[in-house]
């Protein structure tokens, strides 16, 4: 699956570059959902695929390197790709975007195979396997709080998002400089949180190390709420524990995952974590085009923030998970 899908991203972007001056709206849509969706199947393959190649007792290790590198590249990489378009032609990131998507499909085939012969019922139906997922993960304490609490955060980060850049230029009045500037340099909070994660969770433990993630993104939001025309810092301290939470949150809660729940379940598990995680954002983006009608954009950041203490509550509440 994951030779195949950047074999398939890697064909749509050569495409879309080939095609660029001469593609219509309506292509140019239809080949990024191509994109997007195979990266979903792709993302799944991938998380559920490390713990195979890896053993248990160093799956936290393997987690903490990729987040340093995935936290690296998503610091860096927009300030690159700005570089790059403006000495180039834009259309030419499509074709580095392809290209990457190549290179990626050779490390991947350079995976060794599975270790191991997984136990799947190949005459299970499609629904039937689905179906055990999410039976595995509601009839485990810890997954399920684990899926309500993130289910809860990632409803408030739709809401943040979709009302961010609107909230910083119009309330706040930021010209497009300032916000880029803050944005960018509030992310070194990723590569700063990448790099202390193993070391949180080692002295705190996995779930008060959640707990405090989750913790970080309320923070943020209620620093965003706070600011005002001229408090920069607020804004910026804000972006930086927002970014400094994520990979935080993904080591443990993704080493939690792959080290309790049974390799031949792990993608069905994913998919479930997936659903959430990209199907929750709209529907946040949803519910704060609604309350703008009758809320201002400022208490929406204090709403946001107040829903991700919710996940916050529901990850110390369970006491029992805590021991």
């Amino acid at each position: 699956m994951l030779i195949y899908s950047n074999i398939v991203c890697f064909l749509t972007a050569i495409s879309m570059y080939v095609f660029i001056d001469n593609i219509n709206i309506m292509a140019f849509f239809l080949l990024i959902f191509v994109i997007s969706s195979v990266m979903i199947f792709s993302g799944i393959a991938f998380f559920s695929y490390v713990p195979i190649i890896v053993e248990k007792d160093n799956i936290k290790s393997a987690n903490y390197q990729l987040e340093i590198s995935n936290s690296i590249i998503q610091s860096i990489g927009p300030a690159i790709g700005g570089q790059i378009a403006a000495l180039f032609k834009t259309s030419i990131l499509v074709l580095i975007d392809g290209i990457s998507f190549l290179i990626s499909g050779l490390l991947h085939f350079l995976i060794p195979s599975n270790k191991e012969v997984l136990d799947y019922k190949e005459n299970e139906s499609y629904f039937k396997s689905i179906s055990r997922g999410y039976k595995y993960v509601w009839s485990n304490l810890l997954l399920k709080t684990l899926l309500i609490s993130y289910s809860v955060l990632v409803l408030s980060i739709g809401i943040f998002q979709s009302l961010q850049i609107y909230y910083l230029s119009k309330d706040l009045h930021l010209n497009t400089f300032t916000i880029g500037l803050i944005l960018s340099l509030g992310n070194i909070g990723m590569i700063f949180s990448a790099f202390l994660s193993k070391f949180i969770s080692n002295k705190l433990g996995d779930l008060v190390t959640i707990a405090l993630s989750l913790f970080c993104y309320f923070l943020g939001f209620i620093l965003y709420f706070l600011a005002k025309d001229t408090t920069y810092l607020l804004i910026f301290f804000g972006q930086t524990l927002i970014s400094f939470a994520l990979p935080l949150y993904n080591v443990c809660v993704l080493s939690i995952r792959q080290t309790i729940i049974p390799n031949e379940l792990l993608g069905r598990t994913t998919s479930i974590w997936r659903l959430a995680g990209k199907g929750l954002i709209p529907l946040g983006s949803l519910l704060a085009a609604f309350l703008s009608l009758y809320v201002n954009v400022e208490y929406l950041m204090l709403i946001a923030g107040l829903i991700s203490l919710i996940s916050v509550f529901i990850i110390i509440n369970k006491k029992r998970l805590l021991k």
